[in-house]
């Protein structure tokens, strides 16, 4: 992240930058037993950055500040179960006699977000003692996910298959959703002595 400042003329700038990468990757025996019967994985790979500038200043009756937001992530995850010939030989019994893993099961997505504000706030003195705080603040926010489910006994394991594999079909969802607010607020401020 960077954080940085900086005075025009009587304006003061504030810019903060920041970014994330994240990637979690685990494997494991998902039956706990000695017998080698399921291979379990997961996943997790995330990229973050945001930015917020501000510009603030002062005038002989109050202050002033106007800003605006940004935020943008990009998350792909997911599980893998590949499974022993055992465990499938009941659920798919018209195959022939297994020797290797199977994929088994795969559910994985994509999901990105995109978020953005823009927000001011002034306030103006009356009298040393009486004041008012105007504040105003509009932001939306778009998600977009993109999933997909398989079960696949067919495929020999390892390795895992790549991500969205073609085949076989699966059960795939593809969606978005945006998200706007407009939030205005108003403050008296008053000094007792």
């Amino acid at each position: 992240s960077a954080n940085a400042r900086f005075d025009l003329s009587g304006i003061e700038i504030h810019s903060v930058t920041g970014y994330r990468e994240s990637r979690f990757h685990i494997t494991s025996d998902l039956d706990v037993t000695s017998a080698p019967i399921s291979v379990y994985d997961q996943f997790e790979f995330s990229d973050q950055f945001s930015q917020e500038l501000r510009l603030s200043g002062e005038f002989s009756r109050g202050d002033w500040m106007i800003g605006g937001y940004y935020f943008n992530e990009s998350l792909f995850g997911g599980t893998r179960i590949a499974l022993d010939p055992v465990v499938l030989a009941s659920a798919t019994p018209t195959l022939p006699p297994l020797s290797s893993y199977r994929q088994g099961y795969y559910g994985a997505g994509q999901l990105d977000t995109d978020a953005y504000a823009v927000f001011a706030n002034l306030r103006f003195e009356f009298t040393d003692r009486l004041a008012v705080r105007l504040g105003a603040r509009y932001s939306d926010e778009s998600r977009t996910v993109d999933e997909e489910l398989k079960l696949d006994f067919a495929t020999p394991w390892p390795p895992f298959a790549a991500h969205f594999p073609p085949t076989p079909p699966g059960a795939r969802r593809q969606a978005k959703e945006s998200w706007s607010s407009f939030t205005p607020s108003a403050t008296l401020e008053y000094k007792a002595s």
